[in-house]
C-alpha cells in the first residue's frame, strides 16, 4: 500500500459502508457497529461536519445503531468520560 493509499477513517467510501452495513438486516454487523466506539465517533464527527446530505444518512444509520443496547452503552459511555474528563480539567466543578 502506498502513502497515497493510507486508511482514511474519514473516507467516503468507508462511511458508504458503514451506512450499508447499519442498514442490512444483517443483525451481527449491525450490531458489531453499534458496540464499536470509533464507529460511533465516527458518524457523530460525520453528523457535526458534514453536509445536509450527510448528516441524513448519519441521522438513519444511529437510529437504527441505538436499536442496539451496545451503541447506546457507548454513546452514554462516552458522554459521560467527556463530562468526568472536563470536571477533572476544570478542579472538579460541574462541567
Amino acid at each position: 500500500m502506498s502513502s497515497s493509499e493510507a486508511f482514511n477513517p474519514a473516507s467516503p467510501s468507508l462511511l458508504v459502508l458503514v451506512h450499508k452495513m447499519a442498514a442490512s438486516s444483517d443483525a451481527i454487523a449491525a450490531s458489531a457497529l453499534a458496540s464499536s466506539g470509533a464507529t460511533i465517533a465516527l458518524l457523530t464527527k460525520q453528523f457535526r461536519e458534514g453536509s445536509v446530505e450527510e448528516q441524513t444518512a448519519v441521522a438513519r444509520s444511529l437510529r437504527i445503531l441505538c436499536a442496539h443496547v451496545a451503541s447506546r452503552a457507548t454513546i452514554v459511555g462516552d458522554r459521560i468520560g467527556a463530562r468526568v474528563r472536563g470536571a477533572q480539567r476544570s478542579g472538579g466543578r460541574s462541567a
